[in-house]
């Protein structure tokens, strides 16, 4: 006996090694494959990818940044040192709307009556607070990464922060270049420009520079304003000047890890990486496969498979739910995410600088980890795979009964609420049901306060719970319909004369009036009963003393006859 079971456990640990030794190097091959398909990804997403220097967001800097470079540059000129609502809020278009307050009623009111709500003074003071946060921050991060130079048309005063000669001339040192000229009017002119890509970065920053009032909009909008009325301009722009940015192709590599780093930039390079590059096709391609390999290979005696004593494929079904949707998520966590982070090299800088190696151990420390994310999520999916082999094995329902937490809990969870439903289709409306009421107003609090503290998914989950709610109180009402009428017929075939009416059903709320109608029905029966019996009664006198009278007058008639 003892030497079979021995034989029985070198069987099964034989098994499993086969079983084990198939598994990891399944999933450790296509964990290889995938790896090796990174460099045609990179070289597919850089055809997507755009240079952050010629994104709007950057550009968008460098359009705030004119606003501070030529309040400093007037200030310079004038010997002054007025804010930014001084010298850019038109008080003459305002005074000019002010005077035509009279308006009230027409379009052009309706448009600039935060004016008159708010005052020149307030809007003034605003505009300085926006800028001085918005602009003065962005012209900041602008002053870190790009030489600037700006120049007075008519002076010829200049403000800068490099000794570069910054004219077109020297432009073939610059890896990006952007010359704008402002008129007396405020209208900007793109002069030059130079990039990776000249031609999409020129259109883009040509099609900002049309838009004159684009650094403060999101003030404008704040107040309702628009920014021109009649032609002229709510907001001055810089006048008179030509403002040039550049970096220098000396320079580029230094702060390019800087732009790397912004969060637009990351994003960009993802988008990249997840609809162009093929990497979301090819992981979902493999995840697909290992699914099929998993669960269509002739495995013999899958669920018999143990470890440690403990069968492997006797998990939860809900727990292969989750698996299923981790796999799902890691594409976007670990895979795109992960690749993103390791082809600009931000991973294996952070390793290098963290584990203090050279650049290439902290690429392999990366790509060593990085693998092992995927190998995880790809032993998950193999995993699934056999599950699903199982599944078919067995059943689909046969598997759910046997591995199902929710399906061993509802008998119970079926119980407590048809519990609750009776509770309330037995409350008694003759006396005080606050405790009920709050008992009710309880629970919907508690689930209510579980959908608000969803981040992700809770409108969702409000919509699908108020259609549950909406089905249970229209089956709740609809059954309170259905023992109403019971009774209601039961009071109607009574009202007819029938005091044989028998009412088994239960009533629910009614079942006082039930009880109520039972005892009517009862006082009808002796009333009647009595009545019958009064009128017998009376019937059987009349007979009686019309016998006793029929003798006399029989012999009083024959007398007289």
């Amino acid at each position: 006996m003892t030497e079979q079971t021995h034989t029985s456990e070198a069987a099964g640990k034989i098994q499993y090694g086969r079983f084990a030794a198939i598994s990891v190097t399944t999933v450790l091959l296509f964990v290889i494959l995938f790896l090796c398909m990174y460099s045609n990804f990179y070289m597919r997403a850089a055809e997507y990818y755009t240079n952050p220097l010629e994104t709007e967001e950057n550009l968008s800097l460098l359009f705030k940044s004119d606003y501070a470079l030529y309040r400093d540059l007037y200030n310079k000129i004038n010997g002054k040192a007025i804010s930014y609502g001084e010298l850019y809020l038109n008080e003459a278009v305002f005074s000019e709307q002010k005077q035509a307050e009279a308006g009230e009623g027409t379009a052009d009111y309706d448009i600039y009556y935060s004016l008159w709500e708010y005052g020149y003074s307030f809007l003034k003071d605003s505009l300085d607070t926006f800028c001085e946060s918005r602009i003065n921050s962005d012209f900041d991060q602008v002053g870190q990464n790009f030489d600037y130079l700006i120049t007075d048309t008519q002076s010829g005063t200049q403000i800068s922060n490099t000794n570069i000669n910054m004219s077109a001339d020297n432009m073939d040192l610059y890896f990006f270049y952007l010359e704008i000229e402002y008129d007396a009017n405020g209208n900007a002119t793109i002069l030059n420009a130079k990039s990776e890509n000249t031609d999409d970065m020129l259109k883009l920053a040509s099609s900002l520079a049309r838009d004159r009032t684009q650094p403060v909009n999101k003030w404008l909008k704040q107040y309702g304003l628009k920014a021109e009325y009649n032609g002229t301009l709510l907001l001055h722009a810089p006048a008179n000047c030509t403002i040039i940015y550049g970096i220098a192709t000396e320079n580029y590599a230094a702060i390019q890890d800087n732009f790397n780093d912004s969060y637009n930039t990351w994003w960009n390079s993802y988008d990249a990486y997840m609809y162009y590059s093929g990497a979301a096709g090819w992981y979902a391609a493999i995840t697909c496969l290992l699914l099929l390999l998993a669960g269509l290979l002739p495995w013999k005696k899958l669920a018999n498979i143990t470890f440690d004593g403990r069968k492997l494929f006797t998990v939860p079904a809900e727990a292969i739910l989750l698996a299923s949707s981790f796999v799902v998520l890691g594409m976007d966590a670990e895979v795109i995410s992960g690749i993103v982070r390791l082809m600009n090299g931000e991973s294996g800088a952070y390793y290098s600088r963290w584990l203090g190696l050279s650049e290439s151990a902290g690429m392999l420390v990366a790509y060593t980890l990085h693998g092992f994310g995927l190998f995880l999520l790809f032993s998950i999916t193999w995993y699934l795979g056999l599950c699903l082999h199982l599944i078919v094995e067995k059943g689909g329902k046969e598997y759910i009964k046997q591995h199902s937490f929710i399906y061993r809990i509802f008998p119970y969870t079926k119980t407590r609420i048809q519990r609750f439903f009776t509770a309330l289709e037995h409350i008694d409306v003759s006396k005080n049901a606050k405790k009920t009421i709050i008992k009710i107003v309880l629970v919907n609090a508690v689930i209510l306060f579980m959908i608000s503290s969803l981040w992700l998914g809770g409108f969702m989950v409000t919509i699908i719970y108020s259609i549950v709610l909406y089905f249970i109180l229209k089956t709740y009402v609809s059954r309170l319909q259905q023992k109403y009428g019971i009774l209601l017929s039961k009071i109607n075939e009574i009202s007819n004369g029938n005091l044989n009416v028998e009412i088994h059903e239960d009533l629910g709320v009614f079942e006082l009036f039930k009880l109520q109608l039972l005892h009517i029905q009862a006082g009808f029966r002796n009333a009647v009963e009595e009545e019958v019996r009064s009128q017998r009664m009376k019937a059987e006198l009349i007979t009686n003393v019309s016998h006793d009278l029929k003798t006399p007058l029989t012999a009083i008639i024959t007398y007289i006859n």
